[in-house]
């Protein structure tokens, strides 16, 4: 098991890049959400996380099945990870007063995902069930996201480094950033100095 654990780690190690970008996430609306409420409709909000972090959380709107929310999210990652092995769960739920907050749907994609996703702009996705549960799920999420890379980080954005894979809030300190040049200037100098050898 231990020595699984240590090969699944220099894999992902070996396909981790040096991140460094600026999101601009606006989770827009949601449409056709299931009614968990008896007597009135449900009251959704949305709740986005990312690798289990909680970034932002929408407003509720009450008595609604079809909320509009235009919550504006922006973010700056920056650190050495594997782009397909961050997850962003976009998460709906009913607020209730008494009991638990009923789970309504959500909708996963990786960082890879989200790259491409600002290609398109705005995009609607169907909402999906939480694995191996029997959520009643129905209705979509709209999101409008854009990015920039290599973009420094500005006032308002919340800052997020990755560090031994996993997601830390805060910027990226001088030394880590510094060790992160090293250890890329390094696999450089490693590679350039391979040659074939002479028959």
């Amino acid at each position: 098991l231990r020595v699984r654990r240590r090969r699944e780690r220099e894999v992902v190690a070996t396909m981790a890049t040096n991140v460094n970008c600026r999101l601009h996430i606006c989770i827009v609306s949601a449409f056709g959400l299931q009614n968990t409420d008896f007597g009135s409709l449900s009251d959704p909000y949305c709740r986005l996380t990312v690798d289990g972090q909680e970034i932002a959380k929408t407003h509720v709107v009450d008595n609604n099945l079809s909320p509009v929310w235009h919550t504006q999210v922006r973010l700056h990652l920056q650190g050495q990870v594997d782009p397909r092995a961050v997850v962003f769960n976009f998460s709906l739920y009913d607020k209730d007063k008494f009991t638990k907050d009923d789970f309504l749907g959500h909708y996963e994609m990786t960082l890879e995902e989200m790259l491409s996703a600002a290609a398109q702009g705005t995009h609607t996705y169907m909402l999906e069930r939480r694995k191996h549960r029997r959520d009643k799920v129905t209705g979509s999420l709209t999101l409008e996201v854009t990015a920039r890379d290599g973009a420094a980080a500005e006032d308002g954005d919340l800052k997020w480094h990755f560090q031994n894979a996993r997601l830390r809030p805060g910027g990226l300190s001088s030394h880590a950033k510094t060790s992160i040049g090293s250890q890329i200037h390094d696999k450089i100098a490693a590679l350039g100095s391979m040659s074939p050898r002479s028959k």
